[in-house]
């Protein structure tokens, strides 16, 4: 099936760039699903959040933190959606994120997240 809404890029960008969980949270479905691969969510076994409201909390948790965050190459289809995160604390530790989605009518679905760090 075919989406006719377009993805809204600029808003990715702006939304990790600002630290703006509400503009990150609205590109989401109601009941989108965010899994999240990581050293403590093994792929077996990810972290799963169920619906924007559990997205929304996520996204204020990471927004809150003292770091920058900067999305690369970030691409859609209008069906999928791929796209990278590089965060930097100020203590100059590193996280990347690298993250695919499938949209409906212009918003995110469904997507998976993996994330590495230094440490």
């Amino acid at each position: 099936m075919t989406s006719t809404a377009t993805f809204d890029l600029d808003a990715l960008h702006r939304g990790h760039a600002q630290h703006d969980a509400a503009i990150l949270t609205s590109l989401y479905a109601e009941d989108a699903v965010l899994e999240i691969v990581n050293t403590t969510s093994p792929p077996s076994d990810p972290r799963r959040l169920v619906g924007v409201d559990a997205i929304r909390g996520y996204y204020e948790d990471v927004c809150s933190r003292d770091m920058t965050h900067e999305v690369e190459d970030a691409f859609s289809d209008g069906e999928h959606l791929a796209f990278r995160v590089a965060c930097r604390y100020d203590t100059g530790e590193r996280v990347l994120t690298s993250e695919t989605c499938r949209l409906r009518d212009g918003r995110i679905a469904s997507e998976t997240l993996v994330k590495a760090w230094d440490g």
